[in-house]
């Protein structure tokens, strides 16, 4: 299998679970059937660019959300593969060929020059504190874990001030290290 076609597939996948839409409805805004959506989806069908260029434009896409929607890709295939997608190993090289490729795409898209350096340093604060906060998810799971405990005990009103608190602690902890290293 292509790697770059699979890394594509699941982008397109997250532009419509981004977008909240059936694989039918996405399929209908690109002009495309839904079995052609499924089939690009699952990586079984070679995307081409006039498609990765059709979904950027038509869903209004702007480099933050293509980036916040790639690091999504990453994140689900890369960091932490599911059962569907097990199989699909991806070395170092591979990623950063799939990066290097994708910025080429987008260069073209976008009329732009963006390089793949580029493309994996684009976060906006509320990017990183969303990853952040999902690490925070992760690690209180495996606290709760040692004590055959899961989040699910828990209601959202008592999780969620919890990692909040925890967030703002940390922001204010780094401002004060961002004022001393200031004053020497």
């Amino acid at each position: 299998m292509d790697k770059y076609n699979y890394f594509l597939s699941v982008f397109i996948a997250n532009v419509r679970s981004f977008k909240n839409l059936t694989q039918k409805k996405f399929g209908q805004k690109i002009d495309k059937s839904e079995i052609a959506v499924r089939k690009y989806e699952s990586g079984k069908t070679k995307i081409p660019f006039s498609v990765l260029f059709l979904i950027i434009k038509i869903f209004e896409l702007n480099i933050f959300e293509v980036k916040r929607l790639l690091d999504y890709v990453l994140f689900q295939v890369f960091i932490f593969p599911n059962e569907t997608n097990q199989e699909i190993r991806f070395t170092r090289s591979e990623i950063q060929e799939c990066y290097l490729l994708f910025a080429n795409d987008l260069s073209k898209i976008f009329n732009a020059n963006i390089s793949s350096e580029n493309l994996e340093n684009i976060y906006f604060k509320t990017d990183l504190m969303n990853i952040f906060k999902n690490e925070l998810f992760q690690y209180l799971s495996a606290l709760l874990s040692v004590k055959n405990l899961t989040i699910n005990d828990f209601t959202p009103e008592e999780i969620n001030p919890l990692i909040d608190s925890i967030l703002n602690i940390f922001n204010q902890k780094i401002e004060i290290l961002i004022k001393y290293k200031k004053v020497y």
